[in-house]
This record gives C-alpha cells, sequence and structure tokens, in this order.
C-alpha cells in the first residue's frame, strides 16, 4: 500500500487497455486490489497511480470510489475509449470531456429537462 496520497490516479477501465499498459508499463511491480491491478510510478517527481477499475458503470463507480477513499487523489482521470456517432467525431480523436450524462436512463414522470439536467456532470478542470 502506497504511504502517501498521490496527486494523481489514472483509471483505465478496459481489459484490452489496461494490457496495453502491461506493454508501456513492463517493468513495474503490479500490486492487486478488490477491483483489479494497480502501479505507482512518478511522473515529474509527482506519484501517479494507474489503475485498473473494470468495465460498465457499475465496476467504474465502485472502483473509483475505492480509489477516491483509499488514495484521496486531488485529480482523478478516466482513460479510454468511447464511441461516437458517425459524421460527428473522427475515429481517433482524442476528447477531453467537459460534460457526461447518464445515457440509458428513461424517465417518464415529471419534466424530462429537469431530470436529464440532474444526471449531467460538467468537468470542474480548468480549461
Amino acid at each position: 500500500m502506497s504511504d502517501h496520497n498521490p496527486k494523481v490516479v489514472v483509471i483505465i477501465s478496459a481489459d484490452a487497455e489496461w494490457r496495453a499498459i502491461h506493454k508501456i508499463f513492463p517493468d513495474q511491480t503490479y500490486q492487486h486490489s478488490p477491483y483489479g491491478e494497480w502501479f505507482e510510478t512518478s511522473f515529474q517527481a509527482s506519484p501517479v497511480i494507474f489503475y485498473h477499475g473494470g468495465w460498465g458503470k457499475i465496476s467504474a463507480a465502485a472502483s473509483a470510489q475505492y480509489v477516491i477513499d483509499r488514495w484521496q487523489p486531488e485529480l482523478l482521470v478516466n482513460l479510454g475509449t468511447c464511441g461516437g456517432f458517425e459524421g460527428e467525431i473522427e475515429r481517433g480523436a482524442i476528447l477531453l470531456v467537459e460534460k457526461a450524462l447518464v445515457y440509458d436512463i428513461i424517465e417518464q414522470m415529471g419534466d424530462y429537462e429537469a431530470h436529464i439536467a440532474h444526471y449531467t456532470r460538467k468537468s470542474t478542470c480548468p480549461g
């Protein structure tokens, strides 16, 4: 267990992406957690933890909460792939998400716009 709180934790969810991390960082000492592997490295003399959180919103939420509770990072980065709409985004584009919402909810009672606003989150990262 790391004795200190790193400023940054990078969560990678998909198994294929985590295998790529193993190729990029082959000499790290990988440790195990209830949700997946992790290791600590440094970037510009600051500790950074890379954490395999698992895919799907339940695993993602649980592993993100685990990371927050264990290390209290100043910045939590979710690194991974995402889908898109043809004609709206080019394949291979790098996105810095400024707003996210839960897209698989259906609310048929009450105000639709109010419910979508409730499940929408804007980034708190400086522009």
